[in-house]
């Protein structure tokens, strides 16, 4: 059996994006937790209305334009942005797919430098689909019919077209596929991808997971639930699972991108190895 080792990080959070600045969050105890306003819709109705959004995001900022860029979801682009950012901390260079090897920059479709792009593959948890777009198209189906949806919205909606997209902009020809087991998809992805290398399918496995729900339906979904935080006046103090008076959970977004490597392949490029890993586990006691 293979030895499966961690050799990137790529956090993309509401409290920093990148290694270094998401790790300085957490050290100083920086949150982000705030009342939120869905547009158009009467917030009233919302017995919650804390979360922790990421403020400010701009795919462009980090991996470029593209034709492509405008149609993709949220989910989608904080998982782009986090197999970007975890394949520069694993030491893995980028360059332009084609003929020639210029750097990987505005937009371009990339290749992973001295790597085979057979032996790479993407398996990520994503706990919803892509609903700040199926929200937005489901609205104008209903308003405009078929013709107020766009051709763009099915291919980047459904659950697996997250490592699709992330597969074809990195040309990763391996595994590729979504799984969905609600709060516990980025951990099966995870363990998927161990079992993946250990056996001997893939030499470097792009994991993790990534979910952008902080959208009127689900958010609303989980508010009739009572299972948010009501701490609308303390946002910053709604977020307290520990705590004697929690009332609920506060819900985020963003993304959480490793990169697996069969540890041979990692020591042969000269990877610094974060740990290994050598088991899991799986319940059923919800």
């Amino acid at each position: 059996m293979n030895r499966v080792v961690i050799t990137g990080l790529g956090p993309v959070t509401p409290v920093g994006i990148g290694r270094e600045t998401y790790w300085n969050s957490l050290i100083q105890g920086k949150a982000s937790f705030r009342n939120v306003e869905f547009e158009n819709r009467d917030m009233s109705q919302y017995r919650s209305r804390v979360a922790a959004p990421i403020g400010g995001f701009d795919l462009s900022y980090y991996v470029g334009k593209s034709k492509h860029s405008k149609h993709l979801g949220r989910t989608s682009q904080f998982a782009i942005v986090g197999t970007m950012l975890a394949l520069q901390d694993a030491g893995i260079l980028l360059e332009k797919k084609g003929l020639t090897d210029d750097p990987c920059v505005d937009g371009a479709e990339c290749k992973l430098q001295g790597i085979d792009p057979f032996r790479v593959g993407v398996i990520l948890g994503i706990g919803a689909e892509a609903m700040d777009l199926m929200e937005y198209y489901h609205e104008r189906f209903l308003s405009k019919g078929p013709r107020g949806v766009s051709p763009f919205a099915l291919p980047n909606v459904y659950l697996s077209s997250t490592p699709s997209l992330i597969a074809k902009r990195f040309s990763m020809g391996g595994t590729s596929y979504a799984l969905c087991t609600a709060c516990a998809s980025a951990t099966h992805a995870m363990i998927n991808s161990f079992l993946q290398i250990q056996r001997g399918g893939e030499d470097l496995i792009i994991t993790g997971g990534a979910d952008a729900c902080i959208t009127p339906y689900v958010f609303g979904a989980f508010d009739v639930m009572r299972a948010m935080s009501t701490r609308n006046d303390e946002p910053e103090k709604a977020c307290r699972p520990f705590d004697r008076q929690r009332d609920g959970f506060v819900m985020g977004e963003g993304a959480g991108i490793l990169v697996f490597e069969e540890l041979e392949h990692a020591r042969k490029r000269g990877a610094h190895v974060y740990g290994e890993i050598i088991g899991f586990g799986m319940t059923a006691d919800a």
